[in-house]
């Protein structure tokens, strides 16, 4: 039986992040209504013209830590002999959206964990929340991407008889 699991990326990665995607690092407009939407499209923008010569991993092989190592090891217990589970790992990225877990990317810096330079929203509250909500859209809305999955409806609507295992920090 496949089961599917989102789980979110991590801070900590096997590489340094690429040129410009370090979000910290972008202008940041006023804070004002919009101003991550207009954050997020400069985002996107440098995910989907990456340089000739980048440098891409798959997140199973990009992210580090203890959260990732068990999330990992759901993907590498399948294929012991003897495992019943099919997993299909996926990852909530706050730098690029809904990855599968095979997917090349760049490394990058960008959070939802809120008093981080590299965070989406610098505002608190709710207009963070509202905040997150608007990345989220925009990054995966806007990302050019292999195949039609952005969203986790999508992803159960792909299957709808596999059980879907979301697990989550509350900022996603």
């Amino acid at each position: 039986m496949k089961i599917r699991i989102v789980v979110g990326c991590t801070d900590s990665k096997s590489d340094p992040p690429a040129s410009g995607l370090e979000l910290g690092s972008y202008p940041r407009p006023a804070v004002e209504v919009g101003s991550v939407g207009k954050l997020c499209k400069a985002w996107v923008g440098r995910i989907n013209n990456r340089p000739s010569d980048a440098v891409l991993r798959a997140p199973r092989d990009l992210y580090r830590g203890d959260h990732w190592s068990v999330a990992r090891s759901l993907i590498e217990g399948d294929r012991r002999p003897g495992t019943a589970l099919d997993v299909d790992l996926w990852v909530a990225s706050a730098g690029y959206g809904l990855v599968h877990v095979d997917e090349k990317i760049e490394a990058y810096q960008a959070t939802f964990s809120l008093r981080n330079p590299n965070s989406v929203s610098q505002r608190r509250g709710r207009d963070a929340v509202a905040d997150h909500q608007t990345w989220w859209e925009k990054v995966n809305g806007g990302r050019n991407r292999k195949g039609s999955i952005s969203s986790l409806a999508a992803l159960a609507a792909d299957d709808p008889h596999a059980p879907m295992l979301v697990a989550l920090s509350p900022p996603y």
